[in-house]
Order: structure tokens, then C-alpha cells, then sequence
């Protein structure tokens, strides 16, 4: 259904088959039964590589289910138009994801037996009947995106890379900030100060759970442990490298 913000609630899931170099080719099927709940609905499917809300590129499909028969189960069947998804290297996969979204205003249906095949006839989705529940499928809208967000920098690594990883990423920063504290210089101070904002938009965001500027993030580390140690001369910051 769409928001107030005219955005679309969808059931989503990550596609493994297709997040390789050797993913099956498209154009690519899906099919399911459906049963609208509040007269016609017009039933939309998207095919992309996305990052978090971010898609780089997409094949659509749409399906108008009329429900004439008041509880009566629709089969549907539609092929994904688009751009074709990307190659890439091995070592740099690319989530790639279904979703399925109603796009006719505040209607409701069930959906179930969902398959989604490459022109090969390959099966994409895991759990398409939902006999495992909502196993492998998830929520999401690029407008009320907040609930999914963990909206603090250690909350977030502790979900996304457990205890190891948020105790590394804390002994990380912790060593880079005291090392900065003890050069007593110029640099060591922007360094620090710089640490500092992350920090503290870090409270009330989760501002790693994107590359670039994780990368910054890793980077602005690197710099804070590798500050040069240089003498303070007469009381005052040292301006010039070691």
C-alpha cells in the first residue's frame, strides 16, 4: 500500500542466484497467485541491484488483478522489462532484490505461490509458497525507511558484524583518538576533532552503512594512528610534518 508520502510498502527478498558472475540470464518470469481483498488492484514487481533504498538498476513488471469473484484466487504471470543487470567482478558482488509492491491506491491481497524464473527456466526465490513463513522475505519503503534503521553507530555494528566486529571497530577509533590526544599537534587536533563528529552524529545515526563513507570512516583511523609524534615547541602547536 502506499504511504502518505505516496511511497510503496513491498515484501522484498535478496536474490543469492542472482548476486554472482555466474547468475542465470534473464528476461526473467514471475509468477503467482493472488487475491485482492478490496476489488482490482494493480500489482507491481521489481528486479533490481540495490543497496540498502538504492537501486542502480531495474526491470519492472506490473500485473492488474480484477478479483471478480469475491474470494476467488487469481494466477498472474508477467515478464520484467528493463535494464539488464550488470556484470561484475568476483571479489565485488552486488545484492540484487525482488520486491512486489500494490501500486492502486489503498488496496490489500494475498500472494502466494510466488516463482520468479530466468529464461532458462532456473527457480530465483527461496520460499516462494511461504511454507516456511516469512522466512528469507522482508519489508521495506524507500520513504518510512526509519524502523529498519538502527540509527546509532554501535548498535548498528553489533547487528551488522556482531560482538568480534563492534569490539575491533571500538578498539579501532579508541587507539586512533588517544594516539591523536598524545602528538599534541596541529594535524592530531583537526584528526581529533574530526573523530569527534563522528562520534557524535555516530549517536544518533547509523553512519557506516554506507561504503563511501565507511571508507572515510576507516580512512579518518588510519590517519589518527599513524599521527606523527613531534616535539611541542614553546607552548605551542607544532604546524609543520614530523
Amino acid at each position: 500500500r502506499p504511504d502518505s508520502w505516496g511511497m510503496h510498502y513491498r515484501v522484498a527478498q535478496r536474490l543469492n542466484s542472482l548476486s554472482s558472475p555466474t547468475r542465470p540470464e534473464g528476461p526473467y518470469t514471475l509468477r503467482a497467485r493472488v487475491l485482492p481483498l478490496d476489488g482490482a488492484a494493480r500489482l507491481g514487481i521489481e528486479l533490481c541491484e540495490k543497496h540498502l533504498i538504492y537501486p542502480t538498476g531495474c526491470s519492472i513488471g506490473w500485473v492488474n488483478v480484477q478479483g471478480n469473484k469475491p474470494g476467488a484466487w487469481v494466477d498472474v504471470k508477467t515478464s520484467l522489462q528493463g535494464e539488464a543487470i550488470g556484470q561484475w567482478a568476483w571479489y565485488a558482488p552486488r545484492n540484487t532484490v525482488v520486491a512486489l509492491s500494490v501500486q492502486s491506491g489503498p488496496h490489500r491481497v494475498l500472494i502466494d505461490d510466488l516463482s520468479l524464473t530466468s529464461a532458462a527456466g532456473h527457480e530465483l526465490l527461496e520460499n516462494g509458497d511461504f511454507t516456511q513463513g516469512l522466512q528469507r522475505w522482508f519489508y521495506s519503503s524507500d520513504q518510512g525507511h526509519h524502523p529498519w534503521n538502527a540509527q546509532n553507530i554501535g548498535i548498528h555494528l553489533l547487528v551488522e558484524q556482531g560482538y568480534l566486529g563492534a569490539v575491533l571497530w571500538a578498539v579501532f577509533f579508541t587507539m586512533g583518538a588517544l594516539r591523536s590526544i598524545s602528538q599534541r599537534t596541529a594535524r592530531s587536533s583537526a584528526v581529533l576533532g574530526a573523530l569527534a563528529g563522528l562520534a557524535v552524529v555516530g549517536a544518533t545515526d547509523a553512519v557506516l552503512n554506507g561504503p563511501r563513507i565507511a571508507f572515510a570512516a576507516m580512512l579518518l583511523g588510519l590517519i589518527a594512528l599513524h599521527t606523527c609524534r613531534a616535539p611541542l615547541p614553546e607552548g605551542r602547536l607544532q604546524t609543520a610534518g614530523c
